[in-house]
C-alpha cells in the first residue's frame, strides 16, 4: 500500500513539473514559472445597463518577463483601468455565461499586452468572480 502511495505521489510530482513549463493553449514559456502578480483584491465593478448588478473579483497576473514587474509596479493603476473598463462595458447576459472567466481572462491578457506593447503577460488568473 506504501509503495502504491509513493509511486502516484511521484508521478503527481512528475505531471506538476511538466506543466510548469506549459501556458495557455499548452505553449512553453522559458524560464518558466511565470511570476505571479497580485493586483488588488476585490475589484467592484458595475455591470453596464444594470443599475443594481455588479462584479467582485480578484485578479493575479502571470508575468514571463522579470523587468515587466517594475513596469506594472508603477503602471498598475492602467491595468485596473482597463480591467474595470473591459469588464463594466459587458452586459448580465453577457457575463453570464458559462465559460466567461476564461474568455475574460484571455480577451484582458491581449488588452493589456497591447495597452503596454509587450508580450510580458502570459495569462490572466480570477482568484475571485462572481455576480452581486
Amino acid at each position: 500500500m506504501r509503495n502504491r502511495f509513493m509511486t502516484l505521489a511521484a508521478a503527481a510530482l512528475l505531471l506538476l513539473i511538466l506543466l510548469a513549463g506549459c501556458g495557455q493553449n499548452g505553449e512553453s514559456y522559458p524560464g518558466s514559472l511565470d511570476t505571479p502578480y497580485p493586483l488588488v483584491e476585490g475589484f467592484t465593478i458595475n455591470i453596464h445597463d444594470e443599475a443594481k448588478k455588479f462584479v467582485v473579483c480578484s485578479v493575479t497576473l502571470e508575468v514571463g518577463d522579470q523587468s515587466f514587474i517594475k513596469t506594472l509596479a508603477t503602471r498598475e493603476y492602467r491595468v485596473r483601468e482597463l480591467i474595470i473598463r473591459t469588464v463594466s462595458a459587458k452586459t448580465l447576459e453577457q457575463l453570464s455565461v458559462h465559460d466567461i472567466q476564461t474568455v475574460l481572462a484571455d480577451e484582458l491578457v491581449e488588452r493589456i499586452n497591447e495597452e503596454f506593447e509587450t508580450r510580458a503577460v502570459k495569462r490572466l488568473v480570477f482568484s475571485t468572480f462572481y455576480i452581486h
